[in-house]
């Protein structure tokens, strides 16, 4: 099958739910108001691309679910056409593709190469930290620093709030520690950025700002 017709309207809908979770085809059935015959055959579709993948799980109780789709890893589908290059190709994601796109997700392009400098300052040192999150608020973009006690985040810190590119492009830093992190977790966390998250600490659903989360449910509308 040839790569676009695997995010046609109604495959996407689908890879679009199951990015948020594990459900079986007659959830999926009501999450795109489609029928559950319909959306078997393009499970079947995405499953024979190797996109998703079924769980089967003993249930033999009357009316639930007897297996479950997930997706079987995280990709981007890339289409780039520019000068002397064109080029589109399906790419299994590292923890780096993850944030870069997600940098690139951004509305304001101009912020693109500055916040993508900043994870790249800290990529090194990645293991000092949580979690490391984008917030959008009345001063602009700031990066959220969540450290774990280590005596290297505070000067990683000053470095970066130091740095002329991210001060004079308006990009702040704020470090937070564990313990206030767990009561900032209580506000809506749609509306942050996540570029590193190894213990799952922020749950995001479709992992963007909310603007963007929003764009995205127009997009997936059931045709």
């Amino acid at each position: 099958m040839e790569l676009e017709q695997l995010f046609t309207d109604q495959k996407w809908n689908i890879l679009f739910h199951l990015s948020t979770g594990e459900f079986s085809p007659l959830q999926l059935a009501h999450k795109t108001n489609t029928t559950i015959s319909n959306i078997s055959q393009q499970l079947r579709l995405l499953e024979a691309a190797g996109l998703v993948k079924k769980k089967k799980i003993s249930n033999r109780d009357k009316g639930k679910p007897r297996a479950l789709f997930t997706l079987t890893d995280d990709y981007a589908y890339l289409i780039s056409i520019t000068k002397n290059f064109a080029s589109k190709r399906l790419l299994a994601l590292t923890d780096y593709h993850k944030a870069i796109l997600k940098i690139w997700s951004l509305a304001d392009a101009k912020k693109h190469p500055v916040v993508a400098q900043a994870y790249a300052t800290l990529l090194p040192s990645l293991a000092e930290f949580d979690c490391i999150y984008i917030a959008e608020n009345s001063k602009g973009l700031e990066m959220k620093l969540v450290f774990n006690g280590s005596k290297a985040a505070p000067q990683l810190l000053k470095d970066l709030q130091k740095e002329k590119l991210f001060t004079e492009n308006g990009l702040l830093f704020e470090a937070i520690d564990r313990q206030s992190f767990s009561e900032l977790k209580r506000k809506d966390a749609s509306e942050y950025l996540v570029l590193h998250d190894p213990e799952g600490m922020i749950q995001t659903g479709n992992r963007a700002f909310k603007n963007v989360r929003n764009e995205m449910n127009g997009e997936v509308e059931s045709k």
